[in-house]
């Protein structure tokens, strides 16, 4: 599952990224038209919790992706990544938070993403 961010002319998207898992999580921007992954950050992993789209100089809406994925354990290169279950968690016109499952318990806090156009 994916969330599909457009962001029209002129503006740019934050994303701020959280995690409260002992699975290992990762969640990942795309481009949506050409598939190329933008950003990825995991839980234990040393990348930055945040990243910021370049403003949309073209002259319609430029679309992103945002999904997660975990594995069902620790770090664990023989692991494979799973899909995880998604929620939206809070959303109006300027900012939209993502609530990412990797268990059963439907707490959907496992990890997290705070989208805010601007």
């Amino acid at each position: 599952m994916a969330q599909l961010l457009p962001v029209l002319p002129g503006h740019k998207i934050l994303v701020n990224v959280s995690f409260s898992a002992s699975f290992e999580n990762e969640i990942i921007v795309e481009d949506q038209a050409s598939g190329t992954r933008l950003y990825n950050a995991i839980n234990f992993g040393a990348q930055p919790r945040h990243w910021e789209s370049p403003v949309n100089q073209g002259p319609g809406t430029h679309l992103y992706l945002i999904r997660s994925q975990h594995k069902n354990g620790p770090p664990s290169g023989s692991l494979p990544w799973i899909p995880s279950g998604e929620r939206i968690l809070f959303a109006n016109a300027t900012n939209r938070i993502i609530g990412y499952e990797d268990a059963t318990d439907g707490d959907f806090n496992d990890a997290s993403a705070n989208v805010v156009w601007i």
